[in-house]
């Protein structure tokens, strides 16, 4: 489900943010009270994929050129090591 693959070439904007922004809509996926995967609504930046734990903060958000995802892990310390990664290898001034 949403094996969709996406290079470190392809990410144009990288965030890490402690608050999820509210989540609106869900229009594709699976929507449960500790885990929203799937294609979402999220207000201020609309149709989105997620890949979360609700009871999990921080959260990382990667913008590619046609898509907005958020994702974490329920480990906080492996989310931020994603992040770091991430960072790194899309090669993106902050």
């Amino acid at each position: 489900m949403y094996g969709d693959e996406w290079g470190y070439e392809d990410i144009t904007s990288i965030e890490l943010m402690e608050k999820l922004p509210e989540v609106t809509v869900r229009t594709n996926g699976v929507g449960l009270p500790t885990l929203s995967k799937g294609h979402f609504k999220v207000k201020d930046y609309g149709s989105s994929l997620l890949f979360i734990q609700k009871e999990s903060s921080p959260y990382i958000y990667i913008e590619l050129k046609d898509m907005k995802i958020f994702i974490n892990d329920k480990d906080t310390e492996q989310t931020r090591l994603w992040f770091e990664q991430l960072s790194e290898k899309a090669d993106i001034s902050q």
